[in-house]
């Protein structure tokens, strides 16, 4: 089974692409806020938190198949 690891770096970085892109469609406050800067702000802080607990990624198990 595989585990999808998230790293501080990548959460960073995804972060910093929602600012991007928010900036690029010039998005007013509100709906930056809502979106692009809003969701930056959630990613920045869970890595801080990651660092903090001195933890090197968020690690997720897919669960096996799809059940009804």
């Amino acid at each position: 089974m595989d585990v999808i690891k998230i790293t501080p770096e990548v959460l960073r970085g995804a972060a910093r692409l929602f600012r991007i892109e928010a900036a690029r469609q010039g998005l007013c406050d509100q709906v930056m806020q809502a979106t692009g800067v809003g969701i930056a702000e959630d990613f920045d802080a869970l890595a801080d938190k990651l660092e903090a607990d001195k933890r090197e990624a968020l690690e997720f198990i897919p669960a096996k198949g799809v059940q009804s």
